[in-house]
């Protein structure tokens, strides 16, 4: 057993604190070579062949980065705010007075005392107004104030996606996430800082911000590419 000094929340190399920092990081080699004793060679195949030349691989993507465009995620960030803009007083209009569409608490008032429409699932603070209880609801009424407080939020999104890219591009017009390899319970990567892997695809508006994303100077082209049904793969192999 190893008694470990307690650390503060911000430190680095360069603090008297420093000599803490070095007990914590010998400690993390003391736990390794205690570990590794009890794991056995598939374990240790896994870690020597897999995940450290992977972490390796995924370091250098990190570091490379991504090409964005930057001018035309402005052009968009303007684009999306006027959509939002535009939504919010059609919404307004139509409702007869001014509203927070962003304001759960606001959205019930209008929707299910003023307009008086068909309740959604009670939940504590009266009846839900999540995406899909609204969906639900406009599929059911053709609601006007649905259908743009609908439009509102996706558009909203997909500003707020874009507004996030923007101040990471660096003086290359690269962005850098940070791959987590230990993260998903799947086994999957996940992505950090921003988040590259929620970028919408499916609506023509994301098809719109995924063009943004482009190959950049000394680069020929970009790559995508995707594992077709891959559980199911692994258990037809796993099964025989």
């Amino acid at each position: 057993q190893k008694e470990l000094p307690k650390l503060e929340v911000v430190q680095s190399l360069f603090d008297e604190t420093a000599s803490d920092l070095s007990q914590h990081a010998s400690a993390v080699l003391d736990l390794w070579n205690y570990q590794t004793a009890y794991l056995d060679a598939s374990f240790m195949k896994l870690h020597d062949e897999i995940e450290i030349p992977t972490l390796k691989l995924l370091a250098r993507m990190e570091f490379t980065g991504i090409g964005l465009d930057k001018e035309v995620l402005k052009k968009l960030e303007t684009q999306f705010s006027k959509v939002a803009a535009k939504a919010e007083k059609f919404a307004q209009e139509e409702a007869g007075k001014e509203f927070n569409l962003g304001s759960p608490k606001q959205l019930q008032e209008i929707l299910f005392v003023d307009r008086n429409l068909p309740k959604t699932k009670k939940i504590k603070t009266g009846f839900t107004t999540d995406a899909e209880s609204l969906g639900w609801l406009f599929e059911n009424t053709k609601d006007k104030v649905v259908e743009q407080i609908l439009i509102w939020r996706e558009v909203t999104k997909l500003k707020q996606t874009v507004s996030g890219l923007l101040p990471l591009i660096d003086e290359n017009g690269r962005v850098h996430t940070t791959f987590a390899q230990t993260v998903a319970a799947t086994g999957r990567l996940s992505s950090v800082d921003p988040n590259l892997q929620n970028i919408p695809v499916r609506t023509d508006e994301g098809k719109m911000i995924r063009a943004a994303f482009i190959c950049g100077k000394e680069y020929e082209s970009l790559l995508t590419a995707d594992y077709s049904q891959i559980e199911m793969r692994i258990m037809a192999h796993l099964s025989k």
